[in-house]
């Protein structure tokens, strides 16, 4: 997941629940419990569940990118390779 992507749905997810917690407010001071507050509720509760995915799922994908990118130095000529590369890429030699 892209950073910028997960920063705009931050943002929106959170703008979201406040403006929802906001009509919810609202309602309950203009008029008694309505179909228009339980709305604003659940729009609320929705939203605030997906900022909380939304941030299990980023650190999820940060930490599996990470990962993927780590280097292992090669014991013959110290070039610096992938984790997952077996052989080196100058020396040709067996990394492990």
């Amino acid at each position: 997941m892209k950073r910028t992507i997960y920063q705009i749905f931050v943002y929106v997810t959170l703008a979201m629940s406040v403006s929802c917690f906001t009509g919810f407010i609202y309602e309950m001071s203009v008029a008694e419990m309505n179909v228009w507050a339980i709305l604003c509720l659940v729009l609320a509760i929705l939203g605030l569940v997906g900022f909380v995915l939304n941030q299990i799922l980023y650190r999820q994908f940060k930490q599996r990118d990470a990962t993927r990118y780590e280097q292992v130095e090669c014991p013959h000529c110290h070039e610096m390779n992938s984790k997952k590369d077996v052989f080196c890429k100058k020396c040709g030699k067996n990394l492990y």
